[in-house]
């Protein structure tokens, strides 16, 4: 394991514990294995999971037992970024790589999904600017246009 993962790992699980704690005060005479359901459902809903983590999993990230998947770090980092006032898109985005042709401001967050553009010997994958938006550029729907 990198130390870079092992970092995110460590943070993740701490992070778990803050908002097991931040969530502790509204317990409510709940038991500790109906309290962890409930953070593993809010987790799962944030992840977009159609069958949720268990509260055995979740106790056991948090004891250092197992490592939380990818899915859950993410989800982890959300709720807390929800706690702390954030807002939902943000808290529902996830990062990823990408190449942009125009100013994108670091952080910003790509509302529509992607699409291929649909001049078939492309194979530009883009985000269109308007919701029928086919071609990536002007000269892919012109050459589209010339080969039928």
């Amino acid at each position: 394991m990198t130390p870079q993962k092992a970092a995110e790992i460590a943070n993740a699980r701490n992070s778990l514990i803050a908002i097991c704690e931040h969530f502790q005060q509204n317990r409510n005479g709940q038991s500790s294995a109906a309290f962890h359901q409930d953070i593993a459902d809010r987790l799962s809903a944030l992840a977009g999971r159609k069958t949720p983590w268990t509260q055995r999993y979740i106790v056991s990230v948090k004891n250092g037992r197992v490592d939380p998947s990818q899915s859950m770090i993410w989800a982890i980092k959300a709720l807390g970024y929800m706690i702390d006032d954030g807002h939902f898109l943000i808290a529902q985005s996830r990062p990823v790589d990408v190449l942009a042709y125009g100013e994108v401001t670091p952080g910003a967050v790509v509302l529509p999904d992607s699409r291929a553009c649909a001049y078939v010997a492309c194979n530009v994958v883009f985000v269109p600017r308007v919701p029928w938006q086919r071609y990536c550029c002007p000269d892919c729907r012109i050459k589209n246009y010339r080969m039928r």
